[in-house]
């Protein structure tokens, strides 16, 4: 009976040794075996700190070997488990702060239009929520950014001035 909870004692024991690549990997085989999982939400919580870490810096293994130091950066994976966890659970306080850290990772990946995406997802989905004014504050930092590191375009600043009457409307 213990052996369907093998997969996820498996990616605690990773997560807790730091192998993230690993836990992630062990957590989402057992999400894949198990048709209801008796530790769901445990997993959701894990997977979202592991992308936590991975947005934090947390390197992946070269060629996914354990033996090969870790010297890639997990963005990517960081992003992929981001949006797991915002279709796993859309009105979830866990999804909003998925959607944040979404969004700001993408800036900084100079991913501009996918970050506005994200930020306004977090404003629609969650316009009640504490993250809700930070979004209009990531969506004004990115049009910050993209004037400050491409050609100061008059469009993004009437889409700022745009961004900023919504957000007074919303939070006057």
């Amino acid at each position: 009976p213990f052996a369907r909870e093998g997969r996820y004692y498996l990616g605690v024991g990773y997560y807790k040794l730091g192998e993230f690549e690993y836990a992630n990997q062990a957590f989402s085989d057992y999400l894949k075996e198990e048709l209801t999982p008796k530790f769901f939400d445990e997993v959701i919580r894990f997977k979202f700190e592991i992308a936590k870490a991975f947005e934090e810096g947390a390197r992946l293994h070269l060629f996914g070997w354990q033996k090969m130091p870790k010297w890639l950066p997990a963005y990517e994976d960081a992003i992929a488990i981001y949006d797991e966890v915002i279709t796993t659970l859309p009105r979830d306080d866990l999804s909003a702060e998925s959607l944040y850290r979404k969004g700001m990772l993408l800036l900084r990946m100079e991913e501009y239009k996918t970050s506005v995406e994200a930020f306004r997802t977090l404003i629609r989905r969650f316009p009640k929520h504490p993250l809700s004014p930070e979004g209009y504050l990531g969506i004004a930092n990115v049009y910050l950014t993209q004037c400050e590191n491409e050609f100061p375009d008059s469009d993004r600043l009437d889409l700022a001035e745009i961004n900023l009457r919504k957000f007074r409307y919303h939070f006057p």
